[in-house]
């Protein structure tokens, strides 16, 4: 790996930790991106199938799902049709999986949540 190359990459983990902070600093949030990561590879869940699991209001889970895709922790990946209304479908990023800060703090606090 050149100069470049190592620069680059310390640029990119100082970009993305402020979101993974700030995505982590909620219970629920935590709760959501276990879930997640522990989706079998090319998997997809959405708010209202996590909402069953956690025992919470969809509409919280939403807006949970909401603040992790607009962290880049997540990626909606698809949508569909539900009794008029319109399902979000969403799988974890690449750069949260690449982000093994993240899946040990996810470890590390899965006691306390």
């Amino acid at each position: 790996m050149n100069v470049e190359d190592k620069q680059k990459e310390k640029k990119t983990t100082a970009e993305e930790s402020p979101s993974f902070v700030f995505a982590l600093n909620h219970r629920l949030r935590r709760q959501i991106l276990r879930i997640a990561l522990a989706l079998p590879e090319g998997a997809a869940i959405s708010p209202v199938e996590t909402a069953q699991i956690v025992d919470r209001k969809l509409s919280n889970v939403s807006y949970h799902f909401r603040v992790l895709a607009e962290k880049e922790a997540l990626v909606m990946v698809d949508t569909g049709n539900v009794r008029g209304s319109v399902e979000h479908f969403y799988r974890p990023s690449a750069a949260l999986i690449d982000s093994t800060w993240v899946v040990n703090a996810l470890r590390e606090t899965q006691a306390a949540d």
